[in-house]
């Protein structure tokens, strides 16, 4: 399972899973990419651009962050420092076994002749356990692409197998035997199709259940008309965890039903984790003023939802903001005294600690996970409130350490959670780095491990989370043919211009005006071109731009 698919494999694969439209048969034929080239007065020069400016700038700036191993992996080359060099797709035999649409594309793929009918009456035997769930799944599946259901039965064998067979079998019997899954990975599986069946085999449940996702992807995206192309797959994931985020607390709340798709789709994914992004939204029964009575998630929902996703191998990780992003519950005036901005919860109060032990009360008991992410990220202004005389003894390192060693201990000593938490701002502190709590997961924002946190004792377990990062506009290194002044100047290097005022022929009569939210006028910068929008108190007055209005005022 190769988390590291360029963009321009994942979109298509992605939008023809989705779609389920079935492969075409026909395999579209190369072109050296170096044998493309563009004259047009429009492409050509911006290409020109990205290939003698951009492109190196870029490549610079990932060398000198240590983020190249992931590319070294995709082109080849050894010496990755993300994943070993098996991570790397690889296609056993046949050049067509790239038009797969796999998501993520397996680590071993081997095409053969032949091809399994999916129009005939089928029997699907897979273990007790797991026979219900993967019956479901495989129906489901089959409705879906207009194709008959299959008949389940739970097999007697103890083996981690499922297979797919004619009912009644063919006269040549013996199907594809199923290999040895790669033993050293717990979630590693074995899927080979044939003219007779289709057998899946695993060493453990959720190696199987993966399996079973492949299959499924098979049927929804590269069935050739009502049968399978013959083929066999071992795979295994590259990663321990492999997670994504659902954010409650901005926009629109996600209901239980779209919960408990967004675990299924990671299912078919090949994600085993999912988390939530929480800030009051919850529907806390010893403070219910904090979740809108319209818009919470309920106990009863979280609960559902982690019954829901467990069958299908996805864990659901915790997560409660615990020191900044409280602004939708400090504002209540119950909560008024443990400010220490608008923003921030105050660390110098009993209160602030009760109060977030009573959130985790309701919360932690529900999630059999073992991890629980308190946040503590983006404390802008703390130090600033009740606690300026703590800071201005300890530092606002240390007060922010400080409460952070007293929520380790409520989520470890009264619900034996481990704490997971962000870092942006301990690594502006990297003095307190070694007063942090021991033992917890430290997850960061950026394209590679601080070097502050590979200790030898591995205390702090890092996260990475990659986040592609924008390079501003001043870093942009021009094609130099464009670093003409004027109009033809690069927007990257064009000077801001200063926003003036022109005067009123009434002004006299009014006075200086006061520019107040409802009469300011909003300009800001979008790709090297100004914006301008009307004053708010006209929604009436026909939007015009820039210079043709300075045309119509020269005119009058």
């Amino acid at each position: 399972m190769n988390d590291l698919l360029p963009a321009w494999r994942i979109w298509p694969l992605l939008s023809a899973l989705v779609v389920g439209l079935p492969a075409s048969a026909a395999t579209p034929q190369g072109v050296p990419f170096t044998d493309v080239t563009r004259s047009d007065a429009f492409w050509a020069p911006l290409i020109e651009t990205h290939r003698l400016a951009t492109i190196p700038h870029l490549l610079r700036e990932l060398e000198r962050q240590g983020s190249l191993g992931g590319l070294r992996i995709l082109a080849g080359e050894a010496g990755g420092r993300f994943l070993p060099l098996e991570g790397r797709s690889k296609l056993v035999a046949g050049d067509d076994a790239d038009d797969l649409r796999l998501i993520p594309f397996p680590k071993e793929v081997r095409r053969s002749a032949g091809a399994f009918a999916l129009d005939c009456p089928l029997v699907l035997e897979a273990p007790a356990t797991q026979a219900v769930l993967a019956g479901q799944l495989l129906n489901d599946e089959l409705q879906r692409a207009g194709l008959p259901t299959v008949q389940v039965q739970a097999s007697a064998s103890p083996d981690l197998v499922f297979r797919l067979r004619a009912n009644p079998p063919p006269d040549p019997l013996p199907g594809p035997r199923a290999s040895q899954p790669p033993g050293e990975h717990p979630e590693g599986y074995t899927l080979e199709v044939d003219d007779n069946a289709v057998v899946g085999a695993a060493a453990t449940p959720a190696g199987l259940h993966y399996s079973l996702q492949t299959l499924r992807q098979l049927i929804r995206a590269n069935r050739r008309g009502s049968s399978l192309p013959a083929l066999t797959i071992r795979d295994w994931p590259s990663l321990r965890w492999r997670c994504f985020q659902d954010d409650l607390t901005r926009g629109p709340s996600s209901k239980l039903e779209t919960l408990q798709f967004e675990a299924s789709l990671a299912s078919f994914l090949k994600l085993n984790l999912m988390t939530y992004y929480m800030e009051y939204q919850f529907a806390f029964q010893k403070h219910p003023r904090i979740g809108p009575p319209d818009g919470s998630l309920t106990p009863e929902d979280l609960q559902a939802l982690v019954a829901y996703a467990r069958p299908q191998h996805v864990e659901i990780l915790g997560n409660q903001q615990s020191f900044g992003h409280f602004a939708h519950i400090l504002k209540h005036p119950e909560y008024a005294a443990l400010r220490e901005t608008a923003d921030v919860l105050t660390p110098v109060r009993e209160e602030t600690y009760r109060l977030l032990e009573d959130l985790y009360a309701e919360v932690c008991p529900l999630l059999p996970f073992p991890w629980f992410n308190v946040c503590c990220d983006e404390t802008w202004g703390l130090g600033t409130g009740p606690s300026r005389d703590l800071a201005a003894e300890i530092g606002v390192g240390g007060v922010y350490v400080r409460h952070l060693r007293r929520v380790h201990d409520l989520l470890r000593t009264r619900h034996n959670k481990r704490m997971m938490m962000w870092g942006d701002i301990i690594l502006q502190h990297p003095d307190h780095l070694d007063q942090i709590p021991k033992g917890h997961h430290h997850a960061y924002l950026g394209l590679r491990c601080p070097p502050q946190l590979r200790g030898p004792d591995r205390s702090v377990r890092p996260l990475r989370l990659r986040v592609l990062r924008l390079p501003r506009r001043q870093q942009l290194e021009p094609h130099p043919a464009r670093l003409r002044r004027g109009r033809d100047q690069h927007p990257a290097l064009r000077p801001r211009r200063r926003e003036t005022r022109r005067p009123r022929h009434d002004q006299h009569r009014l006075g200086r005006r006061r520019r107040s939210p409802q009469r300011r006028q909003v300009a800001r910068r979008c790709l090297g071109r100004r914006v301008c929008l009307e004053r708010v108190h006209h929604p009436h007055r026909r939007l015009q731009p820039p210079r043709r209005r300075r045309a119509l005022r020269r005119s009058r």
